[in-house]
């Protein structure tokens, strides 16, 4: 009996030790797997961030363009103009002639506004308590 007791221990310690390898080697195999795949979604992250950091630059080099060449047709009118204005000095009659400017005032009809009479009635209002302290004022330095 006592020779099956050894060998039952043996094949346990056997057994024991395979279960545990090949649980170890499954682990082992699995731990390598998610190394993987976590590998592959770091570089797909590393991937999406250089191609957003790429678009950036081309939006900002796009923008870039854009204002130079709205900044090149602003000048280009601002030299127009200037040339323009050199062309028209006063030194002839013609350029006189040509220099002639009137100045138009549209003045608008007040009246139509709504409100316009209670307005029209602070003012008036306004006016007689201005009126009425500069006499008070006028007589208290006259005495």
């Amino acid at each position: 009996m006592l020779n099956y007791t050894k060998i039952l221990f043996l094949f346990c310690i056997f057994y024991i030790g395979c279960v545990s390898t090949s649980k170890y080697d499954a682990l082992k195999q699995s731990s390598y797997e998610n190394e993987k795949k976590l590998k592959d979604e770091l570089n797909l992250e590393k991937d999406k961030s250089a191609r957003l950091i790429e678009e950036q630059k081309a939006d900002k080099t796009k923008l870039a363009e854009d204002y130079d060449h709205e900044l090149k047709s602003k000048q280009d009118i601002y030299n127009d103009l200037l040339r323009e204005k050199k062309s028209l000095r006063n030194d002839s009659r013609a350029n006189k002639a040509q220099n002639r400017r009137i100045e138009i005032v549209v003045v608008p009809d007040l009246s139509l506004l709504p409100g316009y009479n209670d307005l029209k009635k602070l003012a008036d209002n306004n006016t007689k308590s201005e009126i009425k302290k500069e006499k008070v004022l006028e007589s208290k330095e006259s005495r």
